[in-house]
C-alpha cells in the first residue's frame, strides 16, 4: 500500500503533496498503510528509511539526482525533509514531471520518485529568418536569460520570453510588422528541435519626424539634435538611423535634444511621449529609397516652458585652489542664461584640475535652487575636496617581452611623486606611441586607492603586438628586371625598445643590401641614436636607358652605379611631444662596368650629384657627405592606426 501525492502543475504539487501525506498518517481511515501501522502497534514516525528509489530517468545520471535529495536510506523517516527533497528536483529544471510516492517496505519505508525528464534541444532551425543571423538569435537570448540552446533541457515556459527576443530582433532590424511562431518537433521521447518560423514582413523605415508645442526650436533644428534617430536620407541608410528603436529615440529626447533646451536656459522643458503611426508612403525616385513603402510618422510633444537666468552665484569648500581662478571656470553673472551643459563642463574642468593637484576623492555638488516666481536659478556649488594622494607604486602586467623599464621611461608620473591625472594620461598616450602594445584603452588602466595612507597604486594592463616582421618581395619590371627580396623588422628588439630593420634585395638590374639599428634611449638618456648601412647597386643597359626602345635580345649593358654609405642619426626631445634631430650621411658613389662606346653618357649620368663638378672628378668616383637638421611633432593617439593626434 502506499501513499501518493502528485498534481501536474509542480507549483500545486508543492501545495498539495504535504496535505495529502498530512491526511494519511494523522487520519486511520484515510490510509491502508496507516491502519497496517496501528496493528503493529509502531510509530510511523520511529521508522526509518529503508530505500530511495528512482524511476524514469534515462539521461540524467542517478548520481546526479541524488545529490539534490538530503535524505538517505537508513535514515529515520521525516517528512519535512522529504517535502524538502521534492521540492529541490522540481527546482532542478531537469523534469516535466516529479512524484513523489511512500509506501511499506519489509522493514522500513520505501521513498519512490518517478521522474519524466525534459527533452534535451538537440537543434535549434529558424525559416524566414534573413535581416539577423543565427549568431544574433544567440546572443540575444543569452543577453535576456532566455535558457533555450542547444543540448539544453526543453522548457515551454520560456518560449515567451525567446518570442520576445525575436521581435526586439525585427524592431531593431526595421520589421515591426513580421510575426513570430515558435514550433517543436519530436525527434524522440526524450529530444526535440525548436523551430523559429519567422514571416518578417516589410521593412519600415522613418519618414517623417514632427514635433508639437516647441516655439524656441524649429523642427528642423530639434531633428538636427538627435544622434541615435534621423529621417530615411542617404546618410541615414547606411548608419541604421533611420530605424525606430523606442529605447534609442528615448535616449536620444532626454539626452540629446533636451541638452539644447537645457543650455538655452529652459530647464524645465519635457518631452512627452512620441505619437508613432505607420503608414503608406510613396516610392522615392532615388534607387536606395524605393523599397520602403510603409514609414513611420512619429510626433514629438514639446513642453518647453520658461527660461531662467541666474541669480546669484558662490563657491563653497576651496581652500587649495585659488577661488578666483575656480569662480573662473564657470564664468556665471547674475543675469546670465542658465546653461547645464556649461554647467557641467564646468564641473569636470573643476574636477581635472583637483586631479592634477592629487585630489582624487574630490566631490562638486551643485546646489540650484529654482525661483519660479521670478525665474531665477540661485547657484551654490559645494566643494568637498577629499585626501591629496601621491603615488605608492606603478605596476604594468600583461608585457610578457617589454621590460617595465621601458614601460617606465614613457611615464611622467613618477613613485612618490603627487598624483597628476594629466600626467597620467599624457604617459599612457606615450606607451601607445611605442606601438609595442595594443591600444590601451581608459579602462584598461587603473588607479587604486589606499586612503587611510592617502597613497595610490597605478595598475596599467597591456597586450603585446608582434614584435617582429618577415617579408618576402619577387618579381619582374621592367626598370628592375627580376629581382627577389627579404626584410626582417624588430620594433622591440629583445624586449629592450631598440629597432633593427635588415633589408636584402637582389636581381637582374638592381640590388640593395641594408642594415639599420636605432636605440631610442642611449646608455638611458634621453637622446636616440641610430645608424644605418647600405650598399645599393643599379645596371643601366639600353632597354633602360631608351624606355625599352631596344629589343631585349639587343639589350647591352652600359654601366653599374655602384652607391655605399652609412648614415648616423640622433635627436633629443624638447618638450613632450617635440624633438630635435640630426642626421649625417656618408656616401661613395661611382660607376664601373662602363661600355667604352657609352662613356661619355655614363659620365654625364654622374654629373648630377656633383653639383660645379667636372666629368673628370665623376670618372674618379664621388664622396658625398651631408648634414640634415630634423624637427618632429607627434601627438597621434598610436602608432598604427592613430584617430586622433596629429604628426609633423
Amino acid at each position: 500500500m502506499l501513499v501518493e501525492f502528485k498534481d501536474m502543475q509542480p507549483r500545486l504539487r508543492l501545495i498539495i503533496g504535504p496535505i495529502l501525506l498530512t491526511m494519511a498518517i494523522l487520519s486511520g481511515s484515510a490510509s491502508p498503510l496507516w491502519a497496517q501501522e496501528k496493528s503493529s502497534g509502531r510509530k510511523f514516525e520511529e521508522q526509518r528509511v529503508e530505500e530511495i528509489r528512482l524511476v524514469g530517468n534515462r539521461r540524467i545520471p542517478e548520481s546526479t539526482i541524488l545529490y539534490y535529495i538530503q535524505s538517505r536510506e537508513n535514515d529515520p523517516y521525516n517528512e519535512s525533509q522529504l517535502l524538502r527533497d521534492y521540492r529541490s528536483l522540481l527546482n532542478t529544471n531537469f523534469f516535466e514531471d516529479v512524484t513523489l510516492k511512500v509506501t511499506q517496505g519489509e522493514i522500513g519505508i520505501i521513498v519512490i520518485y518517478e521522474l519524466r525528464e525534459r527533452p534535451l534541444i538537440r537543434s535549434i532551425e529558424d525559416e524566414g529568418m534573413k535581416s539577423f543571423k543565427e549568431s544574433d538569435v544567440l546572443e540575444r537570448f543569452r543577453d535576456l536569460r532566455v535558457g533555450l540552446t542547444v543540448d539544453s533541457p526543453f522548457d515551454a515556459s520560456k518560449l515567451p520570453k525567446a518570442r520576445r527576443a525575436l521581435r526586439i530582433l525585427l524592431d531593431e532590424n526595421g520589421r515591426p510588422l513580421g510575426r513570430v511562431e515558435l514550433e517543436t518537433e519530436q525527434i524522440t521521447s526524450s529530444s526535440l528541435v525548436l523551430i523559429f518560423r519567422i514571416n518578417e514582413g516589410p521593412k519600415v523605415r522613418i519618414g517623417k519626424l514632427s514635433f508639437a508645442g516647441n516655439t524656441i526650436l524649429s523642427d528642423k533644428e530639434l531633428r538636427e539634435s538627435l544622434e541615435l534617430t534621423k529621417e530615411r536620407a542617404v546618410v541615414s541608410i547606411f548608419k541604421g538611423y533611420d530605424k525606430y528603436i523606442k529605447e534609442k529615440m528615448e535616449y536620444d529626447l532626454q539626452v540629446n535634444m533636451l541638452e539644447d533646451y537645457r543650455s538655452l536656459g529652459y530647464i524645465y522643458a519635457k518631452a512627452g511621449e512620441p505619437v508613432v503611426d505607420i503608414v503608406e508612403a510613396r516610392r522615392g525616385w532615388l534607387l536606395g529609397l524605393r523599397k520602403t513603402r510603409q514609414q513611420y510618422h512619429i510626433t514629438i510633444p514639446i513642453e518647453e516652458g520658461e527660461q531662467y537666468t541666474y541669480g546669484s552665484f558662490k563657491v563653497e569648500g576651496v581652500t587649495n585652489l585659488d577661488i578666483e581662478r575656480v569662480e573662473r571656470f564657470y564664468n556665471v553673472n547674475e543675469g546670465d542664461i542658465v546653461n547645464y551643459t556649461a554647467l557641467k563642463e564646468a564641473n569636470d574642468t573643476l574636477k581635472k584640475a583637483y586631479s592634477r593637484s592629487g585630489y582624487l576623492d574630490v566631490t562638486v555638488m551643485p546646489q540650484i535652487s529654482p525661483d519660479r516666481k521670478e525665474r531665477l536659478v540661485n547657484l551654490t556649488v559645494r566643494v568637498d575636496e577629499g585626501k591629496q594622494y601621491i603615488v605608492h607604486r606603478i605596476r604594468f602586467s600583461g608585457n610578457t617581452k617589454t621590460r617595465d623599464k621601458i614601460l617606465r621611461r614613457e611615464f611622467f608620473l613618477e613613485e612618490q611623486d603627487r598624483f597628476n591625472g594629466d600626467l597620467l594620461d599624457i604617459s599612457v598616450l606615450r606607451i601607445n606611441q611605442l606601438g609595442f602594445f595594443e591600444k590601451i584603452e581608459e579602462k584598461d588602466y587603473e588607479v587604486v586607492k589606499r586612503p587611510t595612507l592617502s597613497e595610490v597604486d597605478v595598475v596599467v594592463k597591456v597586450k603585446e603586438r608582434s614584435q617582429q616582421s618577415i617579408g618576402v618581395s619577387g618579381g619582374h619590371s621592367g626598370i628592375y628586371g627580376a629581382f627577389f627580396g627579404i626584410n626582417y623588422a624588430s620594433n622591440n628588439f629583445r624586449g629592450m625598445g631598440q629597432r633593427i630593420d635588415v633589408r636584402i634585395t637582389t636581381g637582374s638590374r638592381y640590388s640593395n643590401y641594408m642594415f639599420g639599428y636605432s636605440e631610442p634611449y642611449f646608455l638611458d638618456t634621453k637622446w636616440n641614436l641610430g645608424i644605418r648601412v647600405f650598399n645599393t647597386r643599379y645596371r643601366f643597359d639600353t632597354f633602360t636607358a631608351f624606355f625599352g626602345l631596344v629589343s631585349p635580345s639587343e639589350n647591352k649593358v652600359l654601366f653599374s652605379r655602384i652607391t655605399t654609405g652609412a648614415t648616423v642619426f640622433t635627436s633629443h626631445p624638447i618638450g613632450r611631444w617635440t624633438r630635435l634631430g640630426l642626421e649625417y650621411s656618408l656616401q661613395n658613389i661611382k660607376i664601373d662596368d662602363v661600355d667604352p662606346l657609352f662613356a661619355h653618357f655614363a659620365v654625364n649620368q654622374m654629373i648630377g650629384f656633383t653639383p660645379g663638378g667636372s666629368k673628370e672628378d665623376a670618372m674618379k668616383g664621388i664622396i658625398r657627405s651631408e648634414i640634415t637638421p630634423r624637427i618632429m611633432y607627434n601627438t597621434k593617439n598610436q602608432y598604427f592606426g592613430a584617430s586622433e593626434g596629429s604628426s609633423l
